[in-house]
């Protein structure tokens, strides 16, 4: 039987109430204990991550990543988004949109 190269990651709450370290550190660890290997922030540009959710993630052994939902103005009354996926990992940034 092969090894999958498969991983299974999971969407954190985008509530700022779970992005507290109290939340972070009984989160993270669970998420990491339950199989996974990523973890997705959702953000904006309204309300930022903290600096902690990367660090209580990377401590985890997760890789975080963080989906930027961007808004904007097409015509007079016409909005669309445009989504963008940023990933941090060894000082490296690498986004996808």
């Amino acid at each position: 039987m092969t090894k999958s190269n498969q991983k299974m990651g999971f969407t954190y709450f985008s509530s700022t109430e779970q992005l507290v370290n109290q939340q972070l550190d009984i989160w993270m660890p669970s998420l990491q204990a339950s199989g996974g290997a990523y973890v997705v922030f959702q953000g904006n540009f309204d309300v930022a991550i903290p600096e902690d959710a990367f660090v209580c993630a990377l401590s985890s052994d997760l890789q975080p990543f963080v989906i930027l939902m961007l808004f904007y103005l097409l015509q007079k009354h016409l909005m669309t988004h445009l989504c963008c996926l940023i990933s941090i990992k060894n000082g490296v940034v690498n986004m996808w949109s």
